[in-house]
């Protein structure tokens, strides 16, 4: 039961904090990889609790999908706060997908991070073009 409730809300979050959590994320990420990964957090962003595992998790799966997909490529992962919305942003520097690609059935990785961000009230997009990256952007407005 502790690995279940673990899965679905890693404590990591709430010793930590998002903020930390996702550069965990990415230290972890970063550490089987040539290619460099970068995070950039804003100062003084604050995410909700509400919010955090849905960023969390969309991240997580991001990186999962960059590492499937694109390989050992540059990565950025980027947290924002405007006073209107909140942001995160994943962005590598891989070849690239078929944005109709990303709507296919079949596709659990980026339908599981539209659902994630729909829970939150936020959206969820891919953005790519062949030979030019994929960045995954989710905005949650304030």
């Amino acid at each position: 039961m502790r690995d279940i409730s673990h899965c679905l809300h890693p404590s990591i979050l709430e010793h930590l904090g998002v903020i930390k959590a996702l550069r965990a994320l990415c230290n972890g990420y970063q550490r089987n990889r040539i290619a460099p990964v970068f995070f950039d957090v804003e100062d003084g962003v604050t995410i909700p609790t509400e919010t955090a595992s849905a960023f969390y998790r969309i991240g997580e799966e991001a990186l999962r999908n960059i590492q499937k997909h694109a390989g050992d490529v540059p990565v950025t992962v980027q947290v924002q706060a405007q006073s209107t919305y909140l942001q995160l942003r994943i962005q590598d520097e891989g070849p690239g997908i078929d944005p109709q690609a990303v709507n296919v059935a079949g596709n659990l990785g980026s339908v599981s991070m539209r659902e994630r961000a729909n829970l939150i009230g936020a959206t969820c997009k891919c953005i790519s073009c062949p030979g030019e990256g994929t960045t995954i952007q989710v905005r949650l407005i304030t």
